[in-house]
């Protein structure tokens, strides 16, 4: 009811009334999805997506990629994180490149906060960020096989989990695109 800009609203009222760090902003994926998206896409390939830049502007900490995101092919996905300056807080945990093996986005990211207590007392949490995608990756529009390896959310969590829990979280937070159906 009233979309981004509202929701925008809500978030700056909310940060105002709390303590300075004390809020992260996170998005768990999904983001490309929608005729919007698709009219931009089949218009100006080179043209960065609103909503990306919106993100950007709001100030968000960290963001996972849904499956959608990969629905335009790879080249696309890559020149809208890297036009919108938001590559560097795109985390993806369970994806790899297919031939290096290396993580193609963040791994992982730890958020450092001096926050303050309901006592006004100023403490540092560290918070550790999973991000994770549905590890098929076909889509639409573009076939991931041979370029983009997933792994296991369940697996993968607890890996980087206890990665992050060797860098120093105290918290973490596994944004997982999952999806709404039945486990299988």
């Amino acid at each position: 009811n009233g979309g981004l800009a509202r929701v925008y609203d809500l978030i700056k009222k909310t940060r105002a009334e709390l303590p300075n760090n004390n809020t992260i902003m996170l998005d768990n994926g999904d983001i490309l999805y929608d005729y919007t998206t698709e009219y931009i896409f089949s218009s100006d390939q080179e043209a960065i997506q609103p909503i990306l830049q919106a993100i950007k502007y709001m100030g968000y900490d960290a963001i996972t990629l849904g499956n959608h995101e990969f629905d335009y092919g790879y080249d696309y996905l890559l020149h809208q994180l890297d036009g919108s300056g938001l590559m560097d807080i795109t985390v993806v945990s369970n994806l790899t490149d297919a031939k290096t093996g290396k993580h193609p986005f963040l791994e992982d990211m730890i958020i450092t906060r001096k926050a303050k207590t309901r006592s006004g007392k100023e403490v540092e949490i560290k918070i550790g960020i999973i991000g994770q995608t549905i590890p098929n990756l076909t889509s639409k529009t573009h076939s991931y096989v041979g370029i983009l390896t997933g792994e296991d959310m369940v697996e993968n969590a607890r890996k980087q989990a206890a990665k992050l829990k060797e860098k120093g979280a105290d918290v973490i937070i596994a944004l997982s695109h999952t999806g709404i159906r039945p486990e299988n």
